[in-house]
């Protein structure tokens, strides 16, 4: 295998645990969320003691658990949402207020109540936050039997009615905005991408170093994420949607649009990094400029996806003033032309135009791929389901989890299952830095309490901070689980302070939780373990073989310039990305679950990112056939295809059955020329580079 003349980092440095701890996502903060949950809580507990009622604090509870529920949609798949915890809250309080004085019966009961929740996450997010939403509230009704039925209806009512009250303010009082996920999931893309070509003008001309290399690699894999959640999010609009069908499909068009951006980015990045004739000052910095003016029009579209209503006009970038007319321009011209159009497209979701679809996008169809109910049940109800089994792991701890707080003297043990339902992740690593961040966040937030307790004894000033601590919570829920756990302790902490004037239940609910949190991860360590090492090298040897299908791809649809073939090559680089993502998400587990120095962890890190690498330089050698030279390099470009889908299937097999590789064979030269010269194209020679390196960090992954 020939080595590149270009220099290649061989080593990559891993995320420590901590890092992974306390990292955010990159959604902004939720803010009208934050508020609404902060009035859905505290209307109802205010109520409650003007009219000296003892329900304030399930209404409270109906009220911030319903708003919690809500993940968006359309009006009706909020409405559904909404209504199934509050239906489903409602009976599930009830039940565990009538079993609760029962020992028996209430490990029997919260066993199959809280095993059958569990399996709600198989269909989807909106449904698996729902039924973590009603065992929650069965935990905590569970803690205190009620004396008779009438008290168990009545406590089934008030958290009814606070729910409620929390879905008629989120459909009625507040404004409706059936589209409003979607406008902010795809503008979070096209901010996304603006960030990245940022800094993918800021290294124009010349090499990156490490941390450079490092930030666009994490940039990519932050723009493809950003994408599917706005497909995931189109999806269920889709399945919701009535009225407004034309806003529906422009925000269809705009999140198809960021895919097509993205891999003409992708493509000019590659080039600009190893094409010789840009990294002259005058093509570099030209190229830097036509960079930063996209940047800056994606950011506008990202604005005008945003605001509604008076949105700000989005404008497309000015057409390009690049030098020369190699194909590195021709992808920035094409990549300001399509922005353009995208633009007027943002701007047609104010102005009611109709949307202008070109060729390219229209066949970019995103599909609802969700499975069938019945389907997504027979696949659940298996010996050998990862569904099944963390269900019933969540079930037998759960259970365990109510037996330990009748048996310790534990006030508020409701804590403990709680915490226990919380954590509980299908994948070990999962469960671990859960348990991390809501112990530690616990922690932090039962400190916060005693020292505000400390400062105001007034009630009114409590009920202000709860209301604080409330909107802070929920709008960093999506953001950062570690923030959203320091401020839920207090907002939960002080309104049982509150009712029952015990000034030191911060203190127990931190007990509590680190007790849940050790239940937890031994139930994710005894049964039936899932542990990241046993599932990433599967997950690395599929990224690797979506890697080979692209590149097999790109060299037999070389000659053709179809839009159908363009559409054919943005699914496989999405599959390629999507399974890289993937195996990068269970590397990341592993770093949490695993005992081993960073170092020994570094093979999975430079696989990892070395694969991404040669999925975008096989990008940019795609995009080279519709230059002028894609004749010339037809055979070159098979003799590469052919060689990478050997190579990465060989060591793809050997990552799955946890092997080093065999040495390679050399690259084969043509058939009537030098093996590899300096005429080749810039994107074989890094693409025989990068495969090297993922050779050498696979042998260097199977060593002991």
């Amino acid at each position: 295998m020939s080595a590149s003349s270009a220099p290649e980092h061989q080593r990559s440095r891993p995320p420590g645990r901590l890092e992974l701890v306390v990292r955010s996502t990159t959604e902004r903060p939720a803010i009208l969320a934050g508020l609404r949950a902060a009035v859905a809580t505290m209307i109802p507990l205010l109520v409650a003691q003007l009219v000296h009622s003892s329900g304030g604090t399930w209404e409270s509870l109906g009220g911030f658990s319903a708003t919690i529920a809500d993940r968006g949609g359309t009006y009706r798949i909020r409405a559904l949402t909404m209504s199934a915890f509050a239906v489903g809250g409602a009976i599930s309080v009830v039940v565990a207020a009538l079993v609760g004085a029962h020992m028996a019966l209430a490990v029997t009961v919260t066993f199959l109540i809280v095993g059958a929740l569990s399996l709600a996450r198989e269909f989807g997010v909106g449904p698996g936050g729902v039924g973590t939403s009603i065992a929650v509230a069965y935990a905590i009704s569970l803690s205190a039997p009620a004396p008779g039925l009438h008290d168990a209806l009545m406590r089934g009512a008030y958290l009814l009615a606070g729910s409620a009250w929390a879905m008629v303010l989120a459909l009625v009082f507040w404004p409706v905005r059936p589209y409003r996920p979607l406008r902010l999931a795809t503008a979070r893309a096209y901010r996304e991408l603006a960030a990245h070509a940022e800094m993918v003008a800021s290294v124009a001309g010349r090499e990156p170093n490490d941390a450079e290399r490092d930030e666009l690699q994490r940039q990519r894999r932050l723009v493809r994420e950003s994408i599917e959640a706005a497909r995931s999010v189109v999806g269920v609009a889709r399945r919701g949607a009535q009225g407004e069908a034309r806003r529906g499909a422009q925000l269809l068009l705009l999140a198809q649009g960021v895919d097509l951006l993205f891999g003409t980015l992708i493509a000019i990045s590659e080039l600009l990094e190893n094409s010789p004739e840009l990294h002259a000052p005058a093509p570099s910095r030209d190229a830097a400029s036509a960079l930063a003016h996209f940047a800056a029009s994606a950011r506008r579209i990202a604005t005008t996806i945003a605001t509604e209503p008076h949105a700000p006009r989005a404008t497309g970038p000015a057409a390009p003033e690049v030098a020369g007319d190699t194909h590195a321009t021709r992808l920035l011209r094409r990549l300001a032309e399509n922005t353009t159009v995208l633009a007027a497209n943002a701007d047609a979701l104010e102005t009611g135009r109709p949307a202008t679809v070109p060729s390219a996008l229209a066949l970019l169809t995103i599909v609802d791929d969700r499975r069938p109910v019945l389907e997504t049940l027979r696949a659940t109800f298996t010996v050998d389901s990862l569904a099944m089994r963390h269900a019933l792991r969540v079930a037998i701890v759960t259970a365990i989890a109510v037996l330990a707080t009748q048996f310790l003297p534990l006030a508020r043990g409701y804590w403990v299952t709680i915490t226990v339902i919380i954590i509980l992740q299908p994948y070990g690593g999962a469960t671990l830095l859960k348990a991390l961040q809501r112990v530690l966040g616990t922690v932090t937030g039962a400190l916060l309490t005693v020292a505000l307790v400390a400062v105001v004894r007034d009630p009114r000033g409590l009920l202000v901070a709860v209301f604080l601590f409330a909107m802070v919570s929920v709008a960093y829920l999506r953001v950062n689980y570690l923030i959203y756990s320091i401020f839920l302790t207090p907002t939960f902490v002080l309104l049982a302070e509150m009712s029952a004037g015990d000034w030191h239940l911060a203190e127990v609910r931190a007990l509590d939780t680190f007790i849940g949190g050790a239940l937890g991860l031994a139930g994710s360590l005894f049964l039936w373990p899932t542990p990241e090492r046993d599932r990433f090298h599967e997950l690395a040897a599929a990224a690797l073989r979506a890697a080979a299908a692209h590149v097999s791809l790109v060299a037999d649809v070389w000659n053709r310039r179809d839009d159908e073939t363009s559409a054919a090559l943005a699914a496989a680089r999405r599959e390629a990305a999507l399974a890289t993502t993937n195996a990068e998400a269970s590397f990341e587990r592993l770093i949490v679950e695993s005992a081993s120095r960073r170092h020994e962890l570094e093979p999975g890190t430079t696989l990892l990112t070395f694969i991404r690498r040669l999925i975008a330089t096989d990008i940019a050698l795609g995009s080279l056939r519709h230059s002028a030279e894609a004749a010339d390099m037809s055979a070159d470009v098979a003799r590469l295809a052919g060689y990478l889908t050997s190579v990465l299937a060989c060591i793809a097999d050997a990552i799955a059955e946890r092997r080093a590789p065999p040495p390679c064979e050399p690259f084969p030269p043509p058939a009537s020329a030098a093996p590899i010269s300096a005429s080749t194209p810039p994107q074989i020679t890094r693409a025989l580079q990068q495969l090297e390196i993922i050779h050498a960090a696979a042998v260097r992954l199977a060593a002991p």
